[in-house]
């Protein structure tokens, strides 16, 4: 089955498109630690970052 791996990958994809935001939205907090709080949402950035397709800081 040729293309199978893009077409994981492209799932993949998608739904960190929809998930991240999510992510993003959450108060780590109350979850982990202050210090790892700050690691995950700095990682979730990075994240979100890739899968944005918009010069950082404007709306298009």
């Amino acid at each position: 089955m040729k293309g199978f791996k893009t077409l994981i990958f492209n799932g993949l994809i998608v739904a960190a498109g929809a998930l991240l935001p999510y992510l993003a939205g959450i108060d780590w907090t109350e979850y982990v630690s202050p210090t790892m709080a700050v690691i995950v949402a700095g990682t979730i950035n990075i994240g979100l970052r890739f899968v944005t397709t918009t010069a950082a800081g404007r709306a298009e």
